[in-house]
């Protein structure tokens, strides 16, 4: 069998034939177009039994995909928890200098609560880590992506909102910008509440009470893969912002 067929295994969860293609000697180093390694792959479906088989028969842990993503990272954006703990419990590195997204910023841009706990309670990431490529801090990934809940937790853990990205923003700059492109989009007056509700929440005010909605609005959001950061073109950032809206804030209407 090709190399193909073997991620393919693995992408279906056959184990029997991942377990086959390893004995007769397939290599766990081998890459696909994107440089992601069988574990990258079986990390990034959340087969736990997969998982373990590739480290147990020596797959590298911190392999660094096209993009600088160790199979750890693509886990935590899935939000596969079990495979999070897992790869923690095998060494899994959470931040380092050579890796962009780190697990922590996934788990937060995308919403994943119980990870994002785990890996600040438990692991003891520092919640202000400035990742790669643009030194955004998980607190401005949840900001992005108004992930109210995340943003309260890494809050209460002592995330700074003022930590600018290489770029010059901040979690509470960008979103206030958001929020100012949101209203020439005339999105909903709900929408508008909510967001400004996050805003509150990075300025130490206490939304609870009345925005227990926006739970919903995180649940929704679990779906959306990460958008890079802009760079500094006025142009470039309106156009991927409205975008932004149109895929995250227009999630608000349906609340």
């Amino acid at each position: 069998m090709s190399l193909e067929e073997f991620f393919e295994a693995i992408k279906k969860g056959d184990v029997q034939t991942v377990k086959s293609l390893i004995d007769t000697g397939v290599s766990l180093s081998a890459t696909d177009d994107k440089q992601n390694t069988a574990l990258h792959i079986a990390a990034d479906t959340g087969n736990l039994e997969i998982v373990t088989l590739l480290l147990d028969k020596g797959s590298p842990v911190d392999y660094l995909n096209w993009v600088d993503e160790t199979p750890i990272a693509l886990a935590a954006r899935k939000g596969h928890f079990e495979a999070v703990k897992y790869l923690c419990d095998r060494g899994a590195t959470l931040h380092a200098p050579d890796i962009a997204p780190t697990p922590l910023g996934e788990a937060a841009a995308m919403g994943h609560f119980e990870i994002v706990r785990y890996l600040v309670e438990q692991m003891h990431v520092p919640v202000n880590y400035r990742g790669r490529p643009f030194g955004q801090t998980p607190l401005f990934g949840a900001a992005t992506f108004g992930q109210l809940e995340i943003v309260r937790c890494l809050m209460e853990k002592g995330a700074d909102p003022n930590i600018p990205t290489s770029i010059g923003e901040t979690a509470i700059t960008h979103v206030q910008e958001t929020i100012r492109l949101a209203k020439t989009q005339r999105l909903s007056d709900d929408g508008i509440k909510s967001l400004e509700a996050l805003l509150d929440c990075l300025r130490g005010v206490n939304t609870k009470s009345k925005n227990s909605e926006l739970q919903e609005i995180d649940d929704k959001r679990k779906s959306i893969e990460p958008i890079p950061s802009e760079r500094p073109d006025t142009k470039a950032k309106d156009s991927t912002r409205i975008r932004k809206l149109n895929e995250v804030l227009g999630l608000l209407n349906k609340v």
